[in-house]
């Protein structure tokens, strides 16, 4: 297994197969949101206006989460190394999990 897949899994955030990551492709941020909570899973995503919208939302709502980590754009996609060490320091200070957080994570 690639360590940084090895790092996200131990943080409790699991990674979907390029198939898998096609299909939600088509399926809209809400619908992600609503299946990563039912799941206990962190929404972790480059797609941060629609993500802080949908926190502002969720916010608005009073409607719970199990997280959303947001990845800026000065991180390419094809960096998943870098990434992975960014989601791993950024997690560190949560040791509770992220439920209900939007973490931005850095360089």
């Amino acid at each position: 297994m690639r360590p940084y897949l090895r790092a996200l899994r131990w943080c409790a955030i699991f990674s979907i197969s390029g198939e898998s990551r096609e299909l939600l492709a088509c399926v809209p941020g809400r619908a992600q949101l609503a299946y990563a909570t039912r799941e206990g899973r962190v929404i972790v995503t480059a797609n941060v206006v629609d993500f802080i919208e949908l926190a502002r939302d969720a916010i608005a709502t009073n409607t719970e989460h199990a997280g959303i980590l947001l990845v800026p754009s000065s991180f390419r996609g094809d960096e998943l190394q870098a990434i992975a060490d960014a989601i791993f320091e950024a997690l560190k200070p949560y040791h509770a999990g992220l439920h209900g957080v939007v973490l931005y994570i850095r360089r």
